[in-house]
């Protein structure tokens, strides 16, 4: 029933390998855990999430593998180089459903901290017979960690593919306060979305919507905020508000929500859109309206930043001056001049010979205190190892690109990580964090920070 999206399967290694970044640079990649290193892959494989940190310890989450192959949440203790498995999924199961997960299943999104240390997170499947996935809670105990299911998505419709509360929520939460770093209170509202579901006309998967947990007399319930292209058939790429939410959502002070779908818009590769806290959606940019091939303004991004200013930049997986067919993908700036939002392109990837400065780029931004953006490309780098490049680490500075990090130079086995298609997270030291996909000896993927 559950619509899934295809991510690439991997396996892994060891942990302390350290890799020198591009020719000239003082920069080190290390590779605090390789994953799948343990027999069945009972610590995860495949992460493809962005890290948060708390004190000295990063936590993530793996959506493939753990000791029931449900994946698992993680914790690495930086003080004493530590890797250690917090919880793993789908340790229970839906009576009468016994290949369905109650607990979750395929852990997604970056996960929420409160004040007290509790994490918060999604899962794309489990949750009940509709395998539709769930929100759920990790409270820790001393060194032992539970779980609770704060909501469990399509409860009623059991055998339906209509989902009106939605289906598959892949992107993780936000809540009031995120954007500026401050731990959630643990009682507010949390927000997040679905990339199907909804209370689609035609009785199909529907096209996401975007979603409100509220808690009261210690019940969480759930209401759903907006429903994209509810008139629309799945998939019908002509809806004006877009399709398919996906990536980082920012809730501003004001209680709105800002994000991006990757399909519909009329040019059907998205649109970036404003929520108000009462639900009502503004498309403030539509990508590819020309219908040009390859979209020069880019397509199906993939999340958005704000910067103190009110100007909104991000990423598109495809479309741009470089590389071949379809592009290579962009990073874009959305200008608000008396309330009418305009796009420029502020890079084209792919650019350089090779795609040496990275091709497809994912995952979440980063503005650090000087208004220098980091992300990752997903491939790219011009190592001949991976046909296509393993992926890179760059910044923009205002008004160039430069590639900090290419993953893969010499191992044939891509030790230090492919693929980091999660964006990286920075600590006050300006050192950055992140996991890729693949990669790490054993494929699975890695667990990295890189010093710039």
């Amino acid at each position: 029933m559950t619509m899934q999206r295809k991510s690439c399967l991997s396996l892994l290694l060891a942990v302390g390998l350290a890799c020198a970044a591009t020719p000239g640079s003082a920069s080190t990649e290390t590779v605090l855990h390789t994953m799948c290193s343990s027999s069945g892959c009972a610590d995860g494989e495949i992460p493809q999430s962005q890290l948060i940190k708390s004190g000295n310890v990063l936590y993530g989450v793996a959506p493939s593998g753990g000791s029931h192959s449900g994946g698992v949440a993680f914790q690495y203790d930086l003080s004493s180089s530590t890797y250690s498995v917090i919880y793993n999924f789908c340790t229970t199961h839906v009576p009468l459903h016994p290949t369905i997960c109650s607990d979750g299943e395929s852990p997604t999104g970056r996960l929420v901290i409160d004040s007290d240390g509790n994490l918060y997170g999604t899962t794309q499947l489990g949750g009940n017979a509709n395998n539709a996935g769930t929100v759920y809670k990790l409270t820790k105990s001393g060194s032992t960690w539970s779980l609770s299911s704060l909501y469990k998505f399509c409860p009623e419709k059991i055998g339906d593919l209509e989902c009106d509360d939605g289906d598959d929520p892949l992107s993780g939460l936000t809540y009031y306060g995120q954007a500026s770093d401050s731990a959630y209170d643990g009682s507010s509202a949390l927000y997040g979305s679905t990339y199907v579901g909804g209370n689609d006309s035609a009785g199909a998967y529907g096209n996401g919507v975007i979603f409100k947990l509220t808690l009261s007399g210690g019940t969480w319930s759930q209401s759903v905020m907006h429903e994209f292209c509810p008139s629309c058939t799945e998939l019908c790429y002509s809806c004006s508000d877009g399709e398919r939410p996906i990536g980082q959502m920012i809730l501003d002070g004001d209680g709105a929500l800002w994000g991006s779908t990757e399909a519909g818009g009329g040019g059907g590769e998205g649109v970036v859109f404003k929520l108000t806290g009462s639900g009502t959606e503004t498309t403030l940019y539509t990508f590819c309206s020309t219908h040009a091939s390859p979209c020069s303004d880019g397509g199906q991004p993939t999340g958005v930043l704000l910067d103190a200013s009110g100007n909104i930049f991000g990423t598109a997986q495809i479309g741009g001056s470089g590389g071949s067919g379809s592009g290579a993908g962009t990073l874009f700036k959305l200008t608000n001049s008396g309330g009418t939002w305009s796009e420029s392109v502020k890079y084209n990837f792919c650019s350089a010979s090779s795609c040496n400065d990275g091709s497809v780029p994912r995952g979440d931004l980063i503005m650090d205190s000087s208004g220098n953006i980091f992300g990752t490309t997903a491939l790219g780098g011009s190592h001949a190892v991976v046909s296509g490049g393993a992926g890179t680490i760059w910044k923009y500075n205002g008004t160039s690109e430069s590639v900090l990090y290419k993953f893969c130079p010499t191992s044939s086995t891509c030790a230090d990580g492919e693929d980091p298609g999660a964006g990286v997270m920075m600590d006050a030291s300006a050192n950055l964090y992140g996991d890729t996909v693949m990669g790490g000896g054993s494929a699975g993927g890695v667990v990295y920070k890189f010093v710039p």
